[in-house]
């Protein structure tokens, strides 16, 4: 086996479960597996896994040479939202680049993510020159738009794209607002803002 291959395979999925837990989602011990478990259900093709919280999650790996395709599109979805539910949050990781045209019928699904394998080699958020950042929830937005001038809009905070990779990792869409903690030396804690474009 491609030690190689499976140690990003490996980062990947651990990257992942800390991506879910992140976003404010209980990912169950049990998922947090050790290298050689990792290498066994590898072996097996047993990579894809399961959350359940408030909502279900389902995280495919597409393992092998061929491209995500359209039929494993149709046959990913025929499986989990009859044999799971049709309310189940998609996060697939694909090892090479999605084609434009199945991007866009991925997008139509309603909570569905994609990621290619090397943006999740490592945790982004970990990074030293990344500071700590969080979404905040509608009614904190509204808190924040309130100690602004009247006429003052989300929009008019520093942009972050929504195909940002920060943006994608913690799931944010359009017109969701970042908040950025930044220690200063001289002043200390600095807020900042950012709106999601």
């Amino acid at each position: 086996m491609d030690q190689t291959l499976i140690k990003k395979y490996f980062n990947a999925r651990t990257t992942i479960l800390e991506m879910f837990s992140d976003r404010g989602v209980t990912v169950p011990p049990n998922l947090n597996v050790s290298y050689e478990e990792f290498t066994i259900m590898f072996s097996k093709n047993e990579l894809s896994m399961v959350i359940q919280d408030t909502e279900t999650y389902y995280i495919y790996f597409h393992k092998g040479v061929k491209n995500f395709s359209k039929k494993d599109l149709t046959t990913l979805t025929a499986k989990i939202f009859t044999d799971i539910s049709p309310d189940t949050h998609l996060t697939i990781v694909s090892t090479n680049k999605v084609n434009k045209t199945l991007m866009r019928e991925i997008k139509t699904l309603p909570t569905s993510e994609v990621f290619i394998l090397n943006e999740l080699y490592f945790n982004i958020t970990k990074h030293e020159l990344i500071p700590e950042m969080r979404l905040l929830k509608k009614e904190e937005i509204n808190t924040l738009m309130d100690k602004f001038e009247k006429g003052f809009s989300a929009k008019q905070f520093k942009k972050i794209l929504v195909l940002d990779p920060i943006s994608k990792y913690y799931g944010a869409k359009r017109e969701d607002v970042f908040e950025i903690k930044r220690i200063n030396t001289s002043v200390g804690l600095q807020l900042d803002y950012r709106y999601v474009k």
